[in-house]
């Protein structure tokens, strides 16, 4: 069954909303947790949920948008989109072009 997850969280003072489509994670590998600022949605943070240790609740969706956000991405301008990954308790920026961290094993090997 296809359902959407839809949560507000504050971080840094700042209200986020975030949603998660088609919650069984388990299924498709083709769905990322969106954040973007209440309000707005022209500058969107992607996270991929698919790393082995990613828990899909508030704590990490935080702890994603306080790295995007000290990363570079700011959801108040135009600027790009982000595309977050998490590995080995760490979050990354995934490189341009790139939309889940799987990928990134796909093109090493």
């Amino acid at each position: 069954m296809s359902r959407s997850v839809k949560r507000k969280i504050v971080v840094n003072a700042t209200q986020f909303n975030w949603v998660l489509d088609d919650n069984d994670i388990d299924g498709v590998k083709d769905t990322h947790i969106r954040v973007h600022k209440e309000g707005e949605t022209s500058n969107i943070l992607y996270i991929d949920p698919y790393d082995w240790h990613f828990e899909v609740r508030p704590k990490f969706v935080a702890l994603a948008i306080q790295f995007a956000l000290a990363s570079g991405w700011f959801s108040n301008e135009s600027t790009k989109s982000m595309y977050i990954g998490y590995i080995d308790e760490k979050y990354y920026v995934l490189p341009e072009g790139i939309k889940f961290g799987y990928e990134l094993l796909n093109k090493k090997t």
